[in-house]
């Protein structure tokens, strides 16, 4: 295998992360701590307020993993026309705006809840 082919599966890979991570947040399995989930003062200390941002947050990170996948998976048929630069560049910008949008998301949906 070449080094491109292993860093589509790579991130692959972290795209079936970021499901894995997000389905226990949906399914409102994951209880409010300082480790795992959308965590600011506010959201740990209030229970409701938890469930309700990490379900969004845990539904963004899936739909983020599949487009990660995807996107991934697409980058096969450019294979032959990019570098492995920069090819690893637009998978990276990929994941980073991935997790910009779920960050900028959880503190939209915990501004309006708080309210």
């Amino acid at each position: 295998m070449d080094e491109i082919f292993i860093t589509i599966l790579t991130f692959i890979f972290i795209g079936a992360v970021f499901i894995f991570l997000g389905i226990p947040l949906l399914l409102e399995k994951v209880k409010p701590n300082w480790f795992y989930g959308f965590r600011t003062p506010t959201i740990v200390k209030d229970r409701d307020l938890w469930y309700k941002v990490n379900k969004q947050v845990g539904r963004e990170f899936i739909i983020a993993g599949i487009i990660l996948i995807i996107g991934s998976t697409f980058m096969l048929i450019f294979q032959p026309i990019l570098t492995l630069i920069q090819l690893i560049i637009i998978l990276l910008l990929l994941v980073h705006l991935s997790l910009i949008i779920i960050i900028i998301k959880g503190f939209s949906l915990l501004r309006r809840l708080k309210k």
